[in-house]
């Protein structure tokens, strides 16, 4: 059967619309700290969703707060801005400085986020982050954050699944595998940090081009000298437990 040009040409560009409208654009918001005898050191930088589209603005939102989380320390003081939460770290750090005049040091806090991977259906963002608030050592992590691209919504880890219980099946034998224990051996005397000596998902599950990552962080399941855990499923053994809402096209 042969169609007018006219009706092909309209598919495609069709096409190509539709790719446009779901392919989102990225610029980079830099803030640095007031630079002062006194003021803390604070590095923010974290990628933005150009435009006000509504997934624009919901997936800028849910970044924003990840840093204003980090950086303020006042419980009480209500913070709305980057700006805000970068004074809001500055006065708590001076001000314990004014109380405990012998023991006076600088805080510092460094928050990088990039984008790890993004398709038709998801987009995912991980942020590092690091802060110095004047104990034994520094605390760094990473956050990883799952977007579907519908609406910009932030997804939990279990709404990833279509067999959530098939899938820790599969990430405890790769984890097992990795720290070199047997099916049924303790993870307690293994040294490591389960409840119950129950194996469980990592807080953070990153999306990748070719599989997913199970991402302990420091000190989340072992000791904090150990570093994190990183584990990289491939899709081709997570086909029967994906959500094909969001990995039709795998």
């Amino acid at each position: 059967m042969r169609y007018p040009l006219g009706l092909l040409l309209l598919v495609f560009l069709t096409m190509i619309s539709c790719a446009e409208e779901t392919e989102l654009q990225f610029e980079s918001q830099s803030l640095n700290g007031e630079i002062c005898p006194d003021c803390p050191k604070v590095v923010v930088k974290i990628p933005q969703v150009v435009g006000q589209s509504k997934r624009a603005v919901n997936i800028n939102n849910v970044l924003k707060e990840e840093v204003i989380a980090v950086l303020n320390f006042d419980s009480d003081k209500e913070v709305a801005t980057l700006e805000e939460a970068m004074t809001s770290f500055k006065e708590q750090n001076q001000s314990l400085n004014r109380q405990f005049k012998d023991e006076k040091g600088k805080w510092e806090a460094d928050i990088k986020g990039e984008v790890r991977y993004q398709n038709e259906e998801l987009l995912c963002v991980r942020m590092n982050c690091y802060t110095d608030t004047g104990g034994a050592h520094g605390f760094a992590y990473s956050s990883w954050f799952v977007f579907e691209l519908g609406r910009g919504n932030l997804l939990m880890k279990e709404e990833l699944f279509s067999d959530l219980t098939g899938f820790m099946e599969i990430a405890e034998a790769a984890f097992r595998e990795k720290e070199g224990l047997k099916k049924n051996e303790s993870l307690a005397k293994a040294g490591l940090f389960f409840d119950g000596d129950t194996f469980r998902l990592p807080e953070n599950i990153g999306v990748m081009e070719d599989g997913l990552l199970l991402y302990y962080n420091q000190g989340e399941v072992s000791s904090y000298i150990d570093g994190p855990i990183e584990i990289k499923l491939p899709y081709k053994e997570l086909k029967s437990v994906l959500n094909p809402e969001y990995f039709l096209l795998l």
